[in-house]
């Protein structure tokens, strides 16, 4: 009987070799386009889980360091304002206290230390260095040992002073 039927018409996984190869090739095809869009579908998801994680962890740190900055700029405000406060300049024992009451460690822990630039032309560097060589605001025996560096003499200085 399967001699009467054309050749189309039969069976093709009883049919012939020809037949068999065929099928078997239309299934490694078909199972090599279902890999694929299984592999390029788990890879899409997998790069978008990537970016959502990367974008939170980006937010969080911006969201911390501006937090920080916006802390530590009050610092330096607060610093400001306690210089402006006083018609006289501040004195070692001010600076001291007001640097303390700060709690560094504690609110900023980022910040190293505190201190105060005085600008000094050369004109009035010989009284600057004489006030600061008797300021005992702090230290009983004053800072007899001050003195601006690098030595030299220079049209202006920025002096770390407190």
């Amino acid at each position: 009987m399967t001699q009467a039927l054309p050749p189309s018409l039969r069976n093709p996984v009883t049919g012939g070799t020809a037949s068999r190869v065929l099928l078997l090739g239309a299934g490694l095809v078909l199972s090599m386009l279902v890999g694929a869009l299984l592999y390029l579908f788990a890879a899409r998801a997998t790069n978008a889980d990537a970016r959502l994680r990367f974008e939170g962890l980006a937010r969080s740190a911006q969201s911390s360091l501006s937090e920080r900055v916006t802390s530590y700029s009050g610092v330096l405000r607060g610093m400001a304002a306690v210089f402006r406060t006083h018609d006289q300049p501040l004195t070692r024992i001010q600076f001291r206290d007001y640097v303390e009451s700060l709690d560094l460690a504690k609110y900023y822990p980022a910040v190293e230390g505190v201190s105060y630039a005085v600008y000094v032309t050369d004109d009035r560097r010989e009284a600057f260095i004489a006030s600061v060589r008797a300021d005992r605001s702090l230290d009983p025996r004053g800072y007899p040992g001050f003195d601006i560096n690098p030595p030299g003499r220079r049209p202006e200085y920025m002096v770390q002073t407190y």
